[in-house]
Protein backbone atom coordinates (compact mmCIF):
# COMPACT_ATOMS: atom_id res chain seq x y z
CA UNK A 1 0.00 0.00 0.00
CA UNK A 2 1.54 3.51 -0.66
CA UNK A 3 0.18 6.17 1.85
CA UNK A 4 -0.45 9.24 -0.26
CA UNK A 5 2.59 11.47 2.18
CA UNK A 6 -21.43 23.69 3.05
CA UNK A 7 -23.17 25.42 4.99
CA UNK A 8 -24.38 22.40 7.06
CA UNK A 9 -22.35 22.91 9.48
CA UNK A 10 -23.08 21.35 12.91
CA UNK A 11 -20.52 22.72 15.48
CA UNK A 12 -21.70 24.52 18.57
CA UNK A 13 -23.29 28.11 18.38
CA UNK A 14 -20.51 30.85 17.47
CA UNK A 15 -17.78 28.79 16.67
CA UNK A 16 -18.15 29.81 13.21
CA UNK A 17 -19.04 33.05 12.04
CA UNK A 18 -21.76 34.38 10.09
CA UNK A 19 -18.97 35.64 7.55
CA UNK A 20 -17.38 32.29 7.83
CA UNK A 21 -20.77 30.03 7.05
CA UNK A 22 -21.56 32.59 4.15
CA UNK A 23 -17.92 32.14 2.46
CA UNK A 24 -17.25 28.56 3.50
CA UNK A 25 -16.50 26.68 -0.07
CA UNK A 26 -16.18 29.36 -2.21
CA UNK A 27 -13.15 30.58 -4.22
CA UNK A 28 -12.34 33.89 -6.19
CA UNK A 29 -13.64 32.29 -10.21
CA UNK A 30 -16.90 31.02 -9.55
CA UNK A 31 -20.29 30.88 -8.37
CA UNK A 32 -21.09 28.28 -10.31
CA UNK A 33 -19.37 24.98 -11.15
CA UNK A 34 -16.31 25.23 -12.58
CA UNK A 35 -17.18 23.10 -15.38
CA UNK A 36 -19.51 25.89 -16.70
CA UNK A 37 -17.31 28.69 -15.66
CA UNK A 38 -14.44 27.16 -18.13
CA UNK A 39 -12.74 24.70 -19.88
CA UNK A 40 -10.86 22.44 -17.78
CA UNK A 41 -6.94 22.17 -19.02
CA UNK A 42 -5.65 19.10 -19.73
CA UNK A 43 -3.72 19.75 -16.23
CA UNK A 44 -1.47 14.98 -8.88
CA UNK A 45 -1.33 12.02 -11.90
CA UNK A 46 -3.68 12.64 -14.91
CA UNK A 47 -4.70 15.53 -13.28
CA UNK A 48 -4.09 19.87 -14.32
CA UNK A 49 -2.36 22.92 -13.41
CA UNK A 50 -4.97 24.57 -10.99
CA UNK A 51 -5.69 28.31 -10.83
CA UNK A 52 -4.34 30.76 -8.89
CA UNK A 53 -6.60 30.30 -5.40
CA UNK A 54 -8.86 27.71 -7.29
CA UNK A 55 -8.40 25.60 -3.61
CA UNK A 56 -7.87 28.27 -1.09
CA UNK A 57 -8.52 25.52 1.53
CA UNK A 58 -5.21 23.39 0.47
CA UNK A 59 -2.75 23.98 2.86
CA UNK A 60 0.84 22.44 2.77
CA UNK A 61 1.89 20.69 6.11
CA UNK A 62 5.53 21.21 6.06
CA UNK A 63 8.10 19.30 8.72
CA UNK A 64 11.14 21.28 10.57
CA UNK A 65 13.04 18.92 12.70
CA UNK A 66 16.03 18.85 14.51
CA UNK A 67 17.49 21.46 12.41
CA UNK A 68 16.43 19.65 9.40
CA UNK A 69 13.95 21.37 7.03
CA UNK A 70 11.63 18.23 5.18
CA UNK A 71 9.64 20.87 3.59
CA UNK A 72 6.40 19.74 2.39
CA UNK A 73 5.14 16.50 3.66
CA UNK A 74 1.43 16.65 3.27
CA UNK A 75 -1.44 18.42 2.64
CA UNK A 76 -4.22 19.40 4.43
CA UNK A 77 -7.77 21.17 4.78
CA UNK A 78 -8.72 24.34 6.37
CA UNK A 79 -11.83 24.23 7.98
CA UNK A 80 -11.60 26.48 10.21
CA UNK A 81 -9.53 29.68 10.50
CA UNK A 82 -7.52 28.05 13.39
CA UNK A 83 -7.98 24.42 12.65
CA UNK A 84 -6.81 22.15 9.64
CA UNK A 85 -8.12 18.18 8.90
CA UNK A 86 -5.41 16.24 7.31
CA UNK A 87 -4.41 12.73 7.50
CA UNK A 88 -3.34 10.73 11.24
CA UNK A 89 -0.58 8.89 8.87
CA UNK A 90 1.29 12.07 8.00
CA UNK A 91 2.19 12.21 12.00
CA UNK A 92 3.13 8.40 12.44
CA UNK A 93 6.84 6.97 12.92
CA UNK A 94 5.49 3.86 12.37
CA UNK A 95 5.66 4.42 8.51
CA UNK A 96 8.71 6.71 8.48
CA UNK A 97 10.91 7.57 11.41
CA UNK A 98 11.49 11.01 10.96
CA UNK A 99 7.78 11.89 11.12
CA UNK A 100 6.53 12.85 14.46
CA UNK A 101 3.18 13.98 15.97
CA UNK A 102 5.12 17.07 17.71
CA UNK A 103 3.34 19.88 17.00
CA UNK A 104 6.63 21.88 17.47
CA UNK A 105 7.88 20.78 14.21
CA UNK A 106 5.20 21.48 12.01
CA UNK A 107 4.13 24.36 10.20
CA UNK A 108 0.86 24.85 8.16
CA UNK A 109 1.45 26.98 5.02
CA UNK A 110 -1.90 28.51 3.68
CA UNK A 111 -2.29 30.69 0.46
CA UNK A 112 0.90 28.66 -1.12
CA UNK A 113 0.30 28.29 -4.99
CA UNK A 114 3.90 27.83 -6.49
CA UNK A 115 6.33 26.89 -3.79
CA UNK A 116 9.40 27.42 -5.72
CA UNK A 117 8.47 31.03 -6.19
CA UNK A 118 7.11 33.75 -3.44
CA UNK A 119 4.23 34.81 -4.42
CA UNK A 120 3.72 37.26 -1.44
CA UNK A 121 0.60 34.82 -0.48
CA UNK A 122 1.48 32.56 1.76
CA UNK A 123 1.23 32.86 5.39
CA UNK A 124 3.02 30.17 8.01
CA UNK A 125 1.36 29.42 10.65
CA UNK A 126 3.05 27.21 13.46
CA UNK A 127 0.88 23.98 14.64
CA UNK A 128 0.49 24.18 18.40
CA UNK A 129 -1.65 20.46 19.10
CA UNK A 130 -2.06 17.57 16.98
CA UNK A 131 -5.28 14.95 17.62
CA UNK A 132 -4.75 12.10 16.31
CA UNK A 133 -8.35 9.88 15.96
CA UNK A 134 -7.97 7.83 19.55
CA UNK A 135 -8.83 4.85 17.66
CA UNK A 136 -6.59 4.00 14.61
CA UNK A 137 -4.03 1.42 15.13
CA UNK A 138 -1.25 1.32 12.82
CA UNK A 139 0.46 -0.42 11.02
CA UNK A 140 -2.52 -3.37 11.14
CA UNK A 141 -5.35 -1.64 10.00
CA UNK A 142 -5.47 1.32 7.31
CA UNK A 143 -8.52 2.97 8.60
CA UNK A 144 -9.61 5.96 11.08
CA UNK A 145 -6.80 8.21 9.32
CA UNK A 146 -7.42 11.73 10.27
CA UNK A 147 -6.36 14.28 12.34
CA UNK A 148 -6.63 17.66 13.48
CA UNK A 149 -4.03 20.22 13.75
CA UNK A 150 -4.73 23.58 16.06
CA UNK A 151 -3.03 26.62 14.43
CA UNK A 152 -1.50 29.00 16.86
CA UNK A 153 -3.46 31.80 15.44
CA UNK A 154 -6.37 32.12 13.46
CA UNK A 155 -5.40 32.85 9.91
CA UNK A 156 -7.17 35.83 7.94
CA UNK A 157 -9.54 34.69 5.59
CA UNK A 158 -8.92 36.49 1.38
CA UNK A 159 -8.90 35.23 -2.11
CA UNK A 160 -6.04 33.14 -1.76
CA UNK A 161 -7.33 31.85 2.02
CA UNK A 162 -10.51 30.84 2.78
CA UNK A 163 -12.24 27.56 4.85
CA UNK A 164 -14.09 24.37 3.05
CA UNK A 165 -17.77 23.91 3.79
CA UNK A 166 -17.41 20.50 5.95
CA UNK A 167 -20.27 17.79 4.95
CA UNK A 168 -23.25 16.89 7.23
CA UNK A 169 -23.32 13.51 8.72
CA UNK A 170 -26.12 11.99 6.76
CA UNK A 171 -24.36 13.30 3.46
CA UNK A 172 -22.39 9.89 2.27
CA UNK A 173 -21.87 11.18 -1.54
CA UNK A 174 -23.33 8.82 -4.25
CA UNK A 175 -21.15 6.54 -6.47
CA UNK A 176 -20.50 7.85 -10.12
CA UNK A 177 -20.43 11.59 -8.24
CA UNK A 178 -17.34 13.37 -9.37
CA UNK A 179 -15.01 15.27 -7.48
CA UNK A 180 -12.05 16.72 -7.04
CA UNK A 181 -8.44 16.37 -5.56
CA UNK A 182 -5.82 18.82 -5.11
CA UNK A 183 -2.30 19.04 -3.72
CA UNK A 184 1.50 19.14 -4.91
CA UNK A 185 1.90 15.29 -4.99
CA UNK A 186 3.70 13.72 -7.62
CA UNK A 187 2.60 13.54 -11.22
CA UNK A 188 3.77 10.53 -12.04
CA UNK A 189 4.01 7.08 -9.42
CA UNK A 190 7.84 7.65 -9.01
CA UNK A 191 8.41 11.40 -10.38
CA UNK A 192 8.71 14.57 -8.15
CA UNK A 193 6.64 16.31 -6.40
CA UNK A 194 4.85 19.42 -8.56
CA UNK A 195 5.93 23.09 -7.40
CA UNK A 196 2.63 24.61 -8.30
CA UNK A 197 -0.84 23.25 -7.38
CA UNK A 198 -2.73 20.37 -9.89
CA UNK A 199 -6.20 19.03 -9.50
CA UNK A 200 -8.05 15.61 -10.74
CA UNK A 201 -11.15 15.28 -10.78
CA UNK A 202 -12.47 11.44 -9.90
CA UNK A 203 -15.93 9.72 -9.75
CA UNK A 204 -16.50 8.03 -6.32
CA UNK A 205 -16.50 4.36 -6.76
CA UNK A 206 -19.03 2.07 -4.46
CA UNK A 207 -17.16 0.40 -1.70
CA UNK A 208 -18.27 -3.24 -2.55
CA UNK A 209 -16.72 -2.57 -6.02
CA UNK A 210 -13.57 -1.24 -4.57
CA UNK A 211 -13.46 -3.51 -1.97
CA UNK A 212 -13.61 -6.34 -5.00
CA UNK A 213 -10.68 -4.53 -6.55
CA UNK A 214 -8.10 -4.74 -3.87
CA UNK A 215 -9.47 -8.40 -3.01
CA UNK A 216 -7.03 -9.05 -5.88
CA UNK A 217 -3.45 -8.12 -3.49
CA UNK A 218 -5.47 -10.08 -0.74
CA UNK A 219 -2.26 -12.00 -0.43
CA UNK A 220 -0.03 -8.81 -0.22
CA UNK A 221 -1.82 -6.50 2.29
CA UNK A 222 -5.00 -7.28 4.28
CA UNK A 223 -7.18 -4.31 3.38
CA UNK A 224 -11.23 -3.56 3.80
CA UNK A 225 -13.11 -0.48 3.07
CA UNK A 226 -14.90 0.34 5.91
CA UNK A 227 -17.93 2.75 5.76
CA UNK A 228 -15.18 5.30 7.38
CA UNK A 229 -13.65 5.14 4.30
CA UNK A 230 -14.40 5.65 0.47
CA UNK A 231 -12.92 5.43 -3.10
CA UNK A 232 -12.44 7.03 -5.76
CA UNK A 233 -10.80 7.14 -9.57
CA UNK A 234 -11.24 4.94 -12.73
CA UNK A 235 -11.17 1.33 -12.91
CA UNK A 236 -8.84 2.04 -16.20
CA UNK A 237 -6.20 4.47 -14.17
CA UNK A 238 -4.41 7.62 -14.95
CA UNK A 239 -5.92 9.86 -12.64
CA UNK A 240 -5.64 9.60 -9.00
CA UNK A 241 -3.69 11.25 -6.20
CA UNK A 242 -0.45 10.28 -5.42
CA UNK A 243 2.56 10.47 -2.89
CA UNK A 244 2.82 13.76 -0.80
CA UNK A 245 -0.95 14.53 -1.69
CA UNK A 246 -1.98 12.65 1.71
CA UNK A 247 -4.14 14.18 3.89
CA UNK A 248 -5.11 16.88 1.39
CA UNK A 249 -9.08 17.30 -0.06
CA UNK A 250 -11.44 16.09 -2.16
CA UNK A 251 -14.60 18.09 -2.40
CA UNK A 252 -17.43 17.41 -4.11
CA UNK A 253 -19.73 20.57 -5.51
CA UNK A 254 -22.71 21.40 -3.98
CA UNK A 255 -25.15 22.42 -7.09
CA UNK A 256 -27.99 24.14 -4.72
CA UNK A 257 -25.67 26.29 -2.45
CA UNK A 258 -22.64 26.43 -4.88
CA UNK A 259 -20.09 25.66 -2.54
CA UNK A 260 -17.60 22.94 -2.24
CA UNK A 261 -17.81 20.39 0.72
CA UNK A 262 -15.05 18.07 2.03
CA UNK A 263 -15.74 14.69 1.09
CA UNK A 264 -12.80 12.97 1.65
CA UNK A 265 -8.95 13.28 3.03
CA UNK A 266 -6.83 11.65 1.10
CA UNK A 267 -4.99 8.33 2.91
CA UNK A 268 -3.97 5.62 0.57
CA UNK A 269 -4.03 3.16 -2.07
CA UNK A 270 -1.64 0.69 -4.15
CA UNK A 271 0.53 2.81 -6.10
CA UNK A 272 -1.30 5.87 -8.20
CA UNK A 273 -3.47 5.34 -10.65
CA UNK A 274 -2.80 1.90 -11.47
CA UNK A 275 -5.52 0.44 -13.48
CA UNK A 276 -8.06 -1.44 -11.32
CA UNK A 277 -7.11 0.23 -7.94
CA UNK A 278 -8.74 3.33 -7.37
CA UNK A 279 -7.61 5.87 -4.61
CA UNK A 280 -8.83 5.34 -1.07
CA UNK A 281 -9.87 8.14 0.86
CA UNK A 282 -11.09 8.76 4.90
CA UNK A 283 -15.04 9.56 4.61
CA UNK A 284 -15.31 12.46 6.48
CA UNK A 285 -18.96 12.74 7.20
CA UNK A 286 -18.14 9.61 9.33
CA UNK A 287 -15.84 12.04 11.43
CA UNK A 288 -18.06 15.09 12.12
CA UNK A 289 -19.09 14.45 16.02
CA UNK A 290 -15.32 13.43 16.74
CA UNK A 291 -13.93 16.73 14.72
CA UNK A 292 -16.89 18.24 16.31
CA UNK A 293 -15.60 16.78 20.06
CA UNK A 294 -11.76 17.99 19.60
CA UNK A 295 -13.31 21.57 18.11
CA UNK A 296 -15.33 22.37 21.15
CA UNK A 297 -12.80 20.97 23.78
CA UNK A 298 -9.88 22.20 22.53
Amino acid sequence: MTFKIHPHLFLSDGFFSKPVLEHCGKNKYYDEKPAHAHNFRKRIVGGQTSLYGEWPWLVTMQLSKNGSKHGHLCGGTLIHPQWVLTAAHCFESVWASFLTDDPAAWIARVGEHNMFKDQGTHVDVPATAIYLHPDRNPPKTFNLDIALVKLAWPVKLNNMVNVVCLPREIDMFKPGTVCVTAGWGHTIESGNVSSIVRHVRVPIIDNAVCNVLYSKIADQVKLHIGDDMMCAGYKTGGKDACQYDSGGPMVCYDDEDHQWLLSGIVSTGYGCARPGFPGIYTRVSRFIPWIQEVISVN
